[in-house]
């Protein structure tokens, strides 16, 4: 499953990142966790708004069970496929067979994306 590492609010001062390590500081412990429930993007739309730019993503819920606690993770990619901007949101609940859009904002005026990817998880799932 290809998942997202949401890490907000970073501060860089001016200047512009380039690239993101991660270090095992021990064993990784691995574990298979139970499928996550099927969610439908339905739709993506990015606009420019007033303040900066927002992205809006409509998810379906297929099941007839709810699902809570969704993370909801937005990223931005430009023509060479790299990301240039993320953004992550928490969806309380998402009804049986319900819909709900979730939004993304970014504080300034942004390029079309070339691609756009949702990626979603649900922790704590049994």
């Amino acid at each position: 499953k290809v998942f997202a590492l949401f890490e907000g609010g970073m501060r860089v001062g001016d200047r512009t990142p380039v690239r993101a390590t991660f270090e095992w500081r021990g064993a990784p412990r691995f574990e298979v966790l139970p499928p996550e429930p099927p969610i439908d993007i339905r739709s993506k739309r990015f606009e420019e708004i007033p303040d900066g730019s927002r992205l809006e993503a409509l998810l379906y819920n297929p099941s007839l069970a709810p699902i809570g606690g969704i993370i909801v993770t937005a990223l931005l990619f430009n023509a060479e496929g790299n990301v240039t901007v993320a953004s992550a949101t928490t969806l309380e609940e998402l009804r049986a067979r319900g819909a709900a859009t979730v939004s993304f904002t970014w504080p300034r005026t942004l390029s079309a994306p070339a691609r756009i990817e949702i990626l979603y998880t649900v922790p704590g799932r049994n």
